[in-house]
């Protein structure tokens, strides 16, 4: 059957969600939370990419699948693994019954709506673009299968191991990114860093989480993102940049506000899908 690994369908599975604290929470409880987790020791994160979820799978009898976090109009996860020919190399390396969690990004321009205009044309004007162009990086961050053996009952910690073992083995290529996870002290840091430089944030994991598909567990993963920056001093020197148009947050998926590029006319609601598909719209800012 496509998809399935050790009987698991990896193909129809819907992503775990990442929680993050409610907005009724102060910023002091959000903060306590999230410190409390993080030099606990018990909790791991690696960097999060600015991109494209998505979920590779190789199954039992050697399809391959490059799905997304979502589902189209027709109630299935798109399979874009042949909007990226320059990662077959890497994908038909992998044993049967693989499956890997990472996302799609551009190491030179990050931002899930740059990645969403290759990938939301079609096969061949992405592909044409992409060899003009930098070409789509994948980040593997999770591992839920592996040589038919399913990791759904493995805690984090021990998928941790499976990654850097899988990258040992030398299964990584020029287009092919491992994370590296941090905890503790060295976490926070890491943070820090990544905030600093302006970058995505990180998704913490508690160590002995087991992978849970379409849940979002407060008790065991949680988003990390600007609020924990830490201050620094500065003064204003009367500066200031223009507003911007588009949309680039990532929030697109459920964004509502767009425009048709055909006759400028702006549109309210979500039409996402829409836009994946083609048709001729831009996120615009509120």
């Amino acid at each position: 059957m496509i998809g399935v690994i050790d009987g698991f369908n990896f193909k129809e599975m819907a992503p775990q969600k990442y929680w993050a604290p409610p907005s009724s929470w102060s910023e002091e409880k959000k903060k306590e939370t999230t410190r409390n987790r993080i030099f606990s020791g018990e909790w791991y994160a690696a960097e999060k990419k600015d991109g494209y979820f998505s979920k590779l799978v190789k199954d039992e009898d050697g399809n391959i699948m490059l799905l997304s976090r979502s589902r189209n109009v027709q109630g299935e996860y798109p399979d874009k693994h042949e909007w990226v020919p320059h990662l077959k190399p890497f994908f038909d390396n992998l044993p049967n019954g693989t499956c890997l969690l990472g996302e799609l990004y551009l190491p030179s321009k990050p931002g899930s709506s740059n990645i969403t205009s290759l990938l939301g044309c079609l096969k061949e004007k992405c592909i044409a673009r992409q060899e003009i162009g930098e070409k789509l990086h994948f980040y593997v961050f999770d591992i839920l299968a592996w040589d038919g053996k399913s990791y759904m009952k493995m805690p984090m910690v021990d998928r941790i191991e499976e990654l850097i073992m899988m990258w040992r083995a030398g299964y990584m290529n020029e287009y092919v990114e491992i994370a590296k996870y941090f905890s503790g002290k060295e976490l926070w840091s890491k943070l820090q860093e990544i905030l600093a430089d302006g970058g995505e944030g990180m998704v913490i994991v508690r160590g002995g989480a087991l992978y849970q598909p379409d849940k979002r567990p407060s008790k065991d993963c949680q988003k990390v993102k600007k609020e924990l920056a830490e201050n620094i001093d500065c003064f204003f020197t009367g500066r200031a940049t223009a507003p911007t148009r588009l949309y680039t947050g990532k929030e697109i998926e459920t964004w509502r506000y767009w425009v048709r590029l055909r006759d400028n006319q702006k549109l309210e609601g979500e039409f996402y899908q829409n836009y994946k598909m083609g048709e001729a719209l831009e996120p615009v800012t509120k």
